[in-house]
């Protein structure tokens, strides 16, 4: 019952947004393919496309918001399932000059970054960071 949380279960107006600092490279989901809150390393790289959709990356400057979905990689051995990695669902709202950082293609500017990485190189934590 949400009536009894001290607030609703949503980003705060203040946090929802990322400032990229250097080029971050995007995952996007296989098209027919399953994803889910948790997921190990072999399901995520199964269901997700290390390539951002449009070919290239969010470059240094850009805006992205957090969509709210959250996707947390973690591993099956050692004993124990130590998470891996956390990824965010973010779309581009600033960007280069000319198209004000909305692609022609919805699907385009959407994608799935990760912003936090335990340090074994299994993924590329993005430099970014939380701004409103």
């Amino acid at each position: 019952m949400t009536s009894v949380l001290r607030r609703y279960a949503q980003l705060e107006p203040r946090t929802q947004y990322f400032s990229v600092f250097s080029d971050v490279s995007g995952y996007t989901l296989v098209e027919g393919a399953n994803s889910s809150p948790v997921m190990t390393i072999a399901a995520f790289n199964a269901a997700f496309s290390p390539t951002y959709t449009g070919g290239t990356s969010f470059q240094a400057g850009f805006l992205l918001k957090d969509l709210g979905r959250q996707v947390t990689v973690y591993t099956t051995s050692p004993p124990g399932s130590a998470h891996v990695a956390v990824f965010r669902q973010v779309m581009q709202v600033n960007g280069p000059v000319g198209n004000e950082g909305v692609s022609n293609t919805a699907t385009n500017n959407i994608a799935y970054i990760c912003t936090w990485e335990d340090g074994s190189g299994t993924y590329q934590a993005a430099y970014v960071a939380r701004t409103g």
